[in-house]
């Protein structure tokens, strides 16, 4: 019977422990994108028009800027249009 306990007492402190670690983020690549041209808009600031190369680009997605080997910039996809049409991802080839 003292065994049962102290298996169930080490079950708690490795749980513990488990929940004591750090979450490990893993990234997970959803598509790339070519910035085909710059447009400076004054009350908008700087719109990237680009063209997806592969995969998918979404709305709202974390995305980073890499000129030559080197991020420039990185952050959310505030807005994403296809044309005049708001939309929520772009595929390849769009």
């Amino acid at each position: 019977r003292l065994h049962s306990i102290i298996y169930k007492v080490e079950e708690e402190i490795k749980a513990a422990q488990i929940g004591m670690l750090e979450k490990i983020e893993k990234e997970k690549i959803l598509g790339k994108a070519e910035v085909r041209e710059v447009f400076r808009v004054p009350r908008a600031g700087v719109i990237a028009g680009c063209m997806v190369i592969d995969g998918i680009i979404r709305r709202n997605a974390r995305a980073r800027l890499i000129r030559d080997g080197v991020v420039t910039w990185e952050g959310n996809i505030a807005s994403l249009r296809r044309f005049k049409d708001d939309v929520s991802e772009v595929r390849e080839g769009f």
